[in-house]
Formats: structure tokens, sequence, C-alpha cells
């Protein structure tokens, strides 16, 4: 997998800079977007990615409603991949739920990926 060996690629082997990939989804993106459940079971310092063949755009609200609009600093990393990639970054809390849209038109994948 090609986003793997990115990421394995990024991690330094400092604390600071492992990555561990949680997980993937592929689904098809509308404009008005399509939904995912993301559970911050975890906790930590989470990045979400969106790779389309299309433009692509994440919709990411906490509990209470309140727009994510943090961009990862590591998206760069998949732009080298797809041009059409869409990111967030935030700090979660363990147990906290959180609402996720693919906004756009066709497949893309969703990648979440922790920063340990």
């Amino acid at each position: 997998m090609v986003v793997k060996q990115l990421f394995d690629g990024a991690s330094s082997g400092s604390s600071q800079d492992l990555f561990t990939i949680l997980g993937h989804d592929t689904v098809v993106a509308t404009p008005e977007g399509t939904s995912l459940e993301l559970s911050a079971w975890l906790g930590g310092e989470l990045h979400l990615f969106a790779i389309g063949f299309d433009p692509v755009k994440l919709d990411l609200r906490d509990e209470k409603g309140y727009a994510i609009k943090t961009r990862s600093v590591w998206e760069r990393l998949l732009r080298s991949q797809s041009e059409h990639t869409d990111s967030r970054a935030f700090v979660a809390a363990s147990g906290s739920a959180y609402a996720l849209k693919v906004r756009g038109k066709g497949c893309a994948m969703v990648l979440a990926v922790r920063k340990l």
C-alpha cells in the first residue's frame, strides 16, 4: 500500500513522528455529502484524509456541531499521489464522536491516521 509506505517514510523513529493507520473506507462522494461515523475511541492527534479522482472536501464537526477546519500538515504527502486531496487534523478526546461528510463527485478513499 503506497499510503502506508508514505507514512512509514515520514516516521522518524522518534515518538513525535510515528504514525499508525487506524483505518480507511471507500465512499461515493456527493455534492450534498456522504456521511461517515467517526468515533475517536483511541483519542489523541488524528489526521483524516480524503483522496479522490475528482475534487473532494471533508466536512468534520465535533459533538456540539462546531466545524473542525484545521488541515493536516501531512496532506502534502498524499498530494504527491493525488492532487484531489483534503484533510483535517485535530486532537480527539477518548470516546468522543464526530460527524464526517465527504463532499465531491465519485469515489474517494477516506483515511484515518493517528500520530503517536
